[in-house]
């Protein structure tokens, strides 16, 4: 099986189609690959085609297939999304020892125009990678989508998730005094207040990340960054203790959302610092 492979000094980097991963999934038994690298959107008007065939694990380069197969025994995983104008990616990132694995996938939209029809088109590629622990940090941080307004910086505000519900409810309103009122009823900062209110602006680009305990599951840790024309706001959910599972209504009530204004360079140091997180939890 050819698929395409780059060699740098950080890794090795292949560039499988969507049909050369599923086959590869259907051929090697155990191996379980994410979902996002199996299902592969259909096109606008397709054309006819055959199932990629099965694929001898032989014939298949033992570097992709290392780095295939350590998605399922990782020390610890690191999973993204991120989001622009016409484009979404997707990548899994898993670290055993010295050594780790991404699987990414692009799909990229444009619109399609005919005498007949309007249409999104989407398209999407594959890339997956084999790299030492050390260039995760690296990894994450070329993932993170441009902003044109991301240079601005606050410091954090924490608000307690029934007094945002209450200011969001006060903004539908149209009326800044009325926010003003609530919030000070409610004894949230003005500043807190103003950086949930930014939040009504059309949110253009995004960047979410999760950090997990391989072994056990665990969330260890995560941030959420949003995009718009007024730069990148960092939301963070604070929920009152550490969960495995989906937290309860109340657990929800009792959270605390964290808000604050995040210029590129501190969305990359935060990458930074999540993934040394990730790397001590499972060094332990």
């Amino acid at each position: 099986m050819s698929a395409g492979v780059a060699m740098s000094a950080g890794g090795v980097r292949f560039a499988p189609t969507a049909g050369q991963l599923r086959a590869i999934a259907r051929s090697v038994p155990g191996l379980t690959l994410p979902s996002f690298a199996v299902d592969a959107p259909a096109p606008s008007h397709p054309a006819p085609s055959h199932p990629a065939p099965d694929v001898s694990p032989a014939a298949v380069d033992p570097r992709l297939l290392l780095a295939l197969g350590l998605q399922d025994v990782a020390d610890g995983i690191v999973q993204t999304v991120s989001w622009s104008p016409g484009e979404v990616v997707r990548r899994t990132i898993a670290v055993s020892g010295v050594v780790a694995a991404s699987i990414g996938r692009r799909d990229t939209s444009s619109a399609a125009v005919t005498e007949a029809t309007a249409a999104t088109e989407v398209t999407a590629s594959f890339d997956v990678a084999l790299i030492p622990a050390v260039r995760v940090a690296t990894e994450l941080r070329d993932t993170v989508p441009a902003c044109a307004g991301g240079r601005r910086s606050s410091a954090p505000r924490d608000i307690g998730m029934v007094a945002s519900r209450a200011i969001v409810e006060a903004t539908r309103h149209g009326d800044p005094v009325l926010v003003e009122e609530v919030a000070a009823d409610l004894w949230v900062e003005q500043q807190a207040a103003a950086l949930l209110q930014g939040f009504r602006s059309r949110q253009s680009s995004g960047y979410r990340v999760r950090c997990f305990d391989g072994r056990s599951g665990r969330c260890i840790a995560g941030d959420d960054w949003f995009g718009s024309e007024h730069g990148w706001r960092r939301l963070l959910l604070g929920l009152p203790e550490p969960r495995l599972h989906a937290p309860t209504q109340q657990q929800l009530l009792d959270a605390t959302l964290t808000l604050a204004e995040a210029s590129d360079d501190q969305i990359r140091d935060s990458l930074t610092w999540l993934t040394a997180t990730l790397l001590r939890v499972i060094a332990r």
